[in-house]
């Protein structure tokens, strides 16, 4: 019995926790999103002049440190 007054004694706190993370599966669902539309742009060969560029000096950049 004691369970059920302290939860609709504090159902506003419930409620915002609910809220907060339903806002979070957002934020996490539209990242996971954006990573593979760029993960699919990748693997379709769709990069431009200067983005290839860009990854061919940190491919570069990285097999210098690796030495």
């Amino acid at each position: 019995m004691a369970f059920s007054d302290i939860i609709t004694g504090s159902w506003i706190i419930i409620f915002i926790i609910a809220i907060v993370s339903i806002i979070i599966n957002v934020i996490l669902g539209v990242r996971v999103y954006m990573q593979s539309e760029e993960l699919d742009r990748l693997r379709g060969g769709r990069l431009s002049r200067e983005e290839l560029e860009i990854l061919r000096a940190r491919l570069a950049r990285i097999k210098k440190l690796s030495k």
